[in-house]
C-alpha cells in the first residue's frame, strides 16, 4: 500500500456531491496501485443500466468507500453479454477521460451514500 492509499483508507474526508453522477463500487476488482488506465477499464464495466445513465455527468470509480478516480463520461453504449448459463443481457458501457476539474473528490469519503448490504454496484446520486 502506498502512502496516498493509506491516508485514503485511514483519514479520508468526507466529502458531499453536487454534480450529476454515478458512484461505481469496484472492490472486487481495484488493487492498490493502479494508474488511472486501469481504474478506467475497471470502472467503465459492463452495467445493467436503464435511461437514467443519460442524465449523469460523472463516473467515479469507488474503492471501499473512498473515490479512487472520477471519469467525466462523454457517452454510452450498449454492449451484449454472455457467460456460461446465463442467458444474453443488455449491459452499458461508457467511453470518457479522467475528469482533471474533478479530482479534488479523490481521496474523499463517500461511504455514507452506500447502503449497507446492497448488492447493486451503481448508485445515482443528484439526478
Amino acid at each position: 500500500m502506498s502512502t496516498t492509499d493509506i491516508i485514503a483508507q485511514y483519514a479520508a474526508h468526507r466529502i458531499i456531491i453536487v454534480e450529476p453522477s454515478i458512484l461505481i463500487i469496484v472492490n472486487k476488482l481495484y488493487r492498490y496501485g493502479m494508474d488511472s488506465n486501469e481504474i478506467y477499464e475497471i470502472t467503465r464495466g459492463n452495467w445493467v443500466m436503464g435511461t437514467r445513465r443519460d442524465l449523469v455527468k460523472y463516473a467515479f470509480s469507488v474503492y471501499h468507500g473512498v473515490v479512487r478516480e472520477v471519469f467525466k463520461i462523454q457517452s454510452w453504449f450498449p454492449v451484449e453479454v454472455t457467460s456460461g448459463t446465463q442467458k444474453t443481457r443488455k449491459r452499458w458501457r461508457f467511453n470518457g477521460v479522467v475528469s482533471k476539474e474533478k479530482s479534488h473528490y479523490i481521496g474523499g469519503d463517500i461511504s455514507y451514500y452506500i447502503k449497507k448490504g446492497n448488492q447493486n454496484p451503481i448508485r445515482y446520486l443528484n439526478c
